[in-house]
């Protein structure tokens, strides 16, 4: 629609209008706070490289420079994009794979720490707990609690 106006203007004046309208719109979308189709993109970007780095500390330094951002700049973006701070950004995502890593019985809470980038067990287990509430012993046990009751229920 925005590309037939412009072939339909013959003036420069009609095509700087017409510039001047479409981007006051991008602006008033872009301040209205949804998540336009351009920040879709960058987060699935983001997300992917914590994917990548899935075992290392990711900081907001690292990911700006790997964006060839400025860390500033990121930082408020980010922000303004997602409505929370990269760094909770990041441990939201890790403790999202903590949880589905924790339904493995085999695993330990250190090797899910080393495996999410976190170096201290006890820092990881204290983050885990602001997140979700309850340490990764205590929802490790309380799945096999659960697990036990459905089989039991199901005779599994």
């Amino acid at each position: 629609m925005f590309y037939a106006g412009l072939e339909g203007s013959v003036r420069l004046g009609e095509v700087l209008e017409s510039i001047r309208v479409r981007v006051h719109s991008m602006m008033l979308a872009d301040s209205a706070g949804g998540v336009l189709a351009g920040d879709r993109q960058k987060i699935h970007h983001i997300d992917r490289y914590i994917m990548e780095h899935l075992s290392e500390n990711i900081s907001m330094v690292s990911i700006a420079q790997h964006l060839y951002l400025n860390p500033s700049y990121f930082s408020r973006h980010f922000k303004k994009m997602t409505g929370i701070n990269f760094t909770d950004y990041v441990h939201q995502f890790k403790m999202k794979i903590a949880i589905e890593m924790l339904r493995d019985k085999s695993i330990t809470v250190e090797m899910l720490a080393a495996k999410l980038g976190y170096s201290d067990r006890t820092y990881f287990s204290k983050v885990f707990k602001k997140y979700n509430g309850v340490s990764p012993m205590d929802y490790k046990t309380s799945q096999g609690k659960q697990h036990a009751r459905l089989c039991f229920s199901r005779a599994c």
